[in-house]
């Protein structure tokens, strides 16, 4: 049965007939009594169920960032933040056995008028603060000194992030101190400023390489090193020599030749 607030012509809460009144946000909505809903369970149908799910868990792991961020989106969209982040997030996310997959540097964890910022190289200090420059008007278009800027860390390996204290745009540095259990994680970072009035620009990413990355992509140097040990044992220029002299065949192809072949490319 269905109760009028108000007079007749105000909103209703519950069914009237195959309709059914309620409220959201402050606004009075209706919509239709739901019928009998076949659910085959197919394997496609299994497969968005399983997407859409994990896509609102992670969105709830970052709604410290997203009700500041994606708080105005969110207003004028009647929905929650973490619901407008699943929104405009779809062609982030993806299912690769099952699991989610993100393309991390794509996510958008804010959006708005204001003068967005751009971040530099993150730098992760031996005792685990982690701090990063950004520019404070890349885009040279109407900005206040005043602005704060967010920083937001997500860590994957954990499931879990932390926002920095905000600074000043003027600033132009921002530092996290990270816990332990971050330290030498992937991390990516998302940074947004917001006015004075609660509006925030587009997202800025940068990304954390961890140690383990870093030993998967040996410098030049490294490389240079490994050269020259593997070469310790190539015969130099005068044995060489004197090999031609006492044989009358030619030499083999030795590893000398090769080994000019990559001083050439360092």
């Amino acid at each position: 049965m269905a109760k009028i607030d108000g007079n007749i012509f105000g909103g209703f809460r519950g069914k009237l007939g195959n309709v059914v009144g309620y409220t959201w946000k402050g606004l009075w909505c209706v919509r239709s009594k739901p019928a009998v809903v076949r659910n085959p369970r197919s394997a496609a149908q299994q497969q968005h169920r399983t997407l859409f799910a994990e896509e609102v868990r992670l969105a709830g792991r970052m709604n410290w960032a997203l009700n500041i961020g994606l708080a105005t989106v969110a207003d004028e969209l009647h929905m929650t933040a973490c619901n407008a982040f699943v929104k405009a997030n779809q062609e982030a996310f993806s299912l690769v056995d099952g699991a989610l997959a993100v393309d991390w540097s794509a996510l958008i964890v804010s959006a708005g008028p204001v003068a967005p910022t751009a971040l530099g190289t993150p730098e992760l200090s031996d005792d685990g603060v982690l701090t990063v420059a950004f520019e404070k008007n890349p885009c040279l278009i109407r900005a206040n000194n005043f602005d704060q800027v967010h920083l937001y860390v997500y860590c994957p390996a954990q499931n879990t992030g932390y926002l920095a204290a905000p600074v000043y745009r003027k600033e132009r540095r921002i530092s996290l101190s990270l816990p332990d259990n971050m330290i030498g994680q992937e991390l990516h970072l998302y940074a947004f400023v917001t006015d004075t009035e609660g509006r925030a620009s587009d997202t800025a990413y940068a990304a954390l390489t961890t140690e383990a990355e870093a030993a998967d992509n040996p410098d030049v140097q490294d490389v240079a090193d490994s050269l020259e040990s593997e070469t310790t044992d190539i015969p130099d220029v005068q044995t060489l020599a004197d090999t031609l002299e006492t044989t009358e065949t030619p030499p083999p192809y030795t590893a000398a030749g090769q080994l000019d072949l990559f001083s050439g490319g360092l």
